[in-house]
């Protein structure tokens, strides 16, 4: 057996070093090859952008569910749209992400990081794309979603459930796509400026179409103090003392909160014709951020979190190009290439005042990691009668992952001022390669299936191991620094099967079966977690099974209904299992998980599927002082068991979310909306000691739409609610903002 994989990972090493030289991929998925209006032609399994689209979306680096095109309804939940955006005032992708069901905001509070949940799945096994491109930080596999702005984006896109097998490892919880802005006429500028009681936004989009060609250079800015805490929240004395809480005396300000984060990014592009269209992108983030202190009940360990960090940057710089051919009845090829960067720096401080680094606590850090990549897609119809519609789609992964981290000691042998001798620097280098397979089979008007299968290896080049006896007063460092020698190549065969049933325009009934793979990261693997842990360089992948069976409907006009019903079966799941030496732990391969909806018996190993709703109704009403009128909800429940060790909970994951909220016109030039976002309690600690509670966060704004500007002003969280999303981290109180958006063309 292992021969044969060894054979095959050879061949494998050897297409890509051939594709290399033939053109690179594009992690993207086109549209829909079984939709029965696009299934008579070639040209749009291709999924190419035509000169006279005028959607304003950037449709090459569109993602979406592979062998079927969504229709409004599918839309509902698992997709936001720049409209939603703007009107809800959503600054950030977590944001964005977290008004679809199932999806689930998480505040890693020890690192200020905004993150997701989709489904349960935490974003380490959630795959991440800009305009398709793969974005994670290749070290531990997460990103802090926070520091991506929504303000060039034409639409955020989610996958839950079914991904396409061609987007390859690390994405067995989902996948979530920011699709940028495209320009539609000679002259094409947006943007937005506004302010609230924390700072200060603003963003412009100035772009251009020139017959073929386009280009659009976008910017922001964001700059937020310190956020104010409801009245509701009681301090307790350790946390004044600690400083955790205010940055004044009496005040409600809660201490480093603040941040900042800019962007600039240029797309230039050639569109001669549909289906041939080719671009290159630049994006450059810089962020600032503080970390709040930990301010919650657990004072027995409270010591060892009051964390005084501060990230001086957090950078990401992107660079991509991406193309489309047609070749008429030949099919398509997609590729794309691809380098982002991952730039950081974490100083630790002594106390809330951060401004000495003389205990042994305090440290600086820069991390400096970057992936490197491409991918390439062909795709043709072999069959395209009305009875019968035959499609294939086949692409080739490539991805370089590095980091690089320079970390700086602490002498404590000086009193009065700090000293920091450079430790060795360390690097980590994996390299991954992958294919995919997809069919999409059209039978009649009716029915579609869409089977496929992927294999992908992750190989290690290069893993350091720093081994150190610090002896903090003697000024005595001593470091070895070698090579993990236990390094094994990892494998993965996934595969999924999709059926599609539309008796007619408005209905489509799916159903579907999918295998997905999670490659541990590299601080899974080989981290000492500062002294605490031992590393596990054979640690092996995780899976999920996923099922999942959907309905969506525009059952009359103004309404459209989605509803899901799903489970997810997780195996091999990568655990910390404490004690396994001297008290430290490690990441083992320990574990089976059920992510699905009510159990039955909360001791056994099954539960009934998880739901899922979205729903939205305009309703058609029209008078003097009703210019229109439509309401929303959506919502989902999903229990967490670990089947393994049932008493060890996963953390901070909610069992219920909802969302609902009206829209009001009175007038066509003057409009009212709110909503109201329910969640229920989350375990903080895995042994479920120290739980979040249950709230109900209420927010309310206004729209007055004029020409080509539109005034937004609005109140978030108006009932001004105590409500953490980890325990010890309590979220921001009442806020009010203002803004003007702008979208002008000619």
């Amino acid at each position: 057996m292992r021969t044969r994989q060894n054979t095959l990972r050879r061949s494998m090493w050897a297409l890509v070093s051939l594709s290399l030289f033939t053109g690179m991929p594009a992690a993207a998925v086109g549209d829909s090859i079984a939709d029965s209006s696009q299934t008579e032609r070639l040209a749009d399994t291709s999924h190419a952008t035509a000169v006279q689209d005028t959607s304003g979306i950037y449709k090459l680096g569109e993602i979406t569910v592979v062998g079927h095109h969504a229709s409004k309804a599918e839309d509902l939940g698992s997709v936001v749209d720049k409209g939603t955006i703007a009107k809800e005032n959503i600054k950030d992708v977590a944001d964005a992400a977290a008004t679809l069901p199932g999806i689930d905001l998480e505040n890693i509070g020890p690192r200020n990081e905004r993150q997701i949940f989709i489904r349960g799945f935490s974003s380490q096994e959630i795959g991440l794309y800009i305009d398709g491109i793969p974005i994670y930080v290749p070290y531990d596999g997460n990103i802090d979603l926070a520091r991506f702005s929504t303000f060039d984006a034409g639409k955020i896109s989610v996958e839950k459930g079914l991904t396409s097998i061609l987007y390859g490892p690390n994405t067995m919880g989902g996948v979530i796509n920011i699709v940028s802005r495209k320009p539609t006429s000679p002259l094409d500028v947006s943007g937005d400026i506004g302010a609230n009681n924390l700072g200060f936004t603003g963003d412009a989009n100035l772009g251009s179409r020139q017959g073929a060609w386009y280009g659009m250079l976008s910017l922001s800015y964001i700059d937020q103090g310190d956020y104010h805490l409801s009245p509701d929240f009681t301090a307790a004395p350790k946390d004044v003392k600690e400083g955790s809480i205010f940055t004044r005396s009496g005040g409600d300000i809660r201490a480093n909160s603040a941040y900042s984060d800019d962007k600039v990014s240029l797309r230039l592009g050639y569109n001669p014709e549909p289906g041939d269209e080719i671009s290159i992108i630049g994006q450059m983030q810089h962020g600032v951020k503080g970390v709040s202190p930990y301010a919650g009940e657990d004072t027995a360990s409270a010591d060892n979190k009051y964390r005084f960090w501060k990230w001086p940057f957090y950078d990401v710089n992107s660079a991509y190009l991406i193309g489309n051919w047609q070749f008429g009845s030949a099919g398509y090829t997609k590729a794309s290439l691809y380098y982002v960067n991952y730039h950081n720096s974490l100083n630790a401080y002594d106390d809330s005042t951060y401004s000495t680094q003389l205990k042994g606590s305090s440290f600086k850090s820069i991390y400096n990691d970057y992936s490197a990549g491409g991918e390439v897609e062909y795709g043709n119809g072999f069959s395209s009668s009305p009875e019968f519609n035959d499609s294939l789609k086949a692409n080739l992964r490539y991805k370089y992952d590095v980091h690089y981290e320079e970390n700086w000691a602490n002498d404590t042998s000086s009193s009065s001022q700090p000293i920091f001798p450079q430790e060795p620097d360390i690097y980590m280098k994996d390299q991954t390669v992958g294919i995919g397979v997809e069919n999409a089979m059209r039978f009649g008007k009716e029915w579609s299936i869409v089977p496929g299968i992927g294999y992908n290896i992750r190989e290690v080049v290069e893993a350091d191991s720093l081994w150190s006896n610090v002896k903090p007063g003697k000024k005595i460092y001593q470091y070895s620094l070698s090579q993990f020698q236990n390094r094994p190549a990892e494998d993965a065969l996934d595969g999924q099967i999709a059926l599609y049933y539309q008796p007619d325009d408005r209905q489509t009934l799916s159903a579907s079966v999918a295998r997905r793979t999670r490659f541990p990261n590299m601080k899974d693997r080989y981290s000492f977690r500062l002294g605490t842990a031992i590393p596990n360089p054979s640690l092996s992948p995780e899976y999920a099974i996923n099922t999942q069976l959907s309905y969506a409907a525009n059952l009359f006009k103004g309404f459209n209904v989605d509803f899901s019903l799903f489970e997810s079966q997780l195996y091999n799941v990568i655990m910390t299992i404490n004690n396994v030496d001297s008290g430290k732990s490690q990441q083992q391969n320990a574990g089976r998980a059920r992510f699905a909806g009510p159990e039955l018996d909360s001791t056994g190993a099954w539960a009934l599927p998880a739901p899922e709703l979205s729903l939205t109704y305009k309703l058609p009403l029209q008078s003097d002082w009703l210019h229109a009128l439509s309401m929303f909800a959506n919502g989902s429940y999903i229990t967490h068991r670990n089947l393994t060790t049932p008493a060890l909970y996963f953390v901070d994951l909610p069992t219920t979310e909802i969302r609902a909220g009206i829209d009001y016109f009175p007038l066509e030039h003057f409009g009212l909306s709110s909503d109201l976002q329910y969640g229920s309690q989350r375990s903080s600690t895995s042994n479920g000691q120290y739980r979040t509670s249950p709230f109900t966060v209420f927010n309310l704004r206004g729209e007055v739409p004029v020409k080509w500007f539109t005034l937004y002003a609005g109140c978030t969280n108006v009932g001004n609610v105590n409500y953490s999303l980890s325990e010890g981290y309590p979220e921001e109180g009442r806020g009010f903002y203002g803004n003007i958006s702008f979208n002008f063309k000619k």
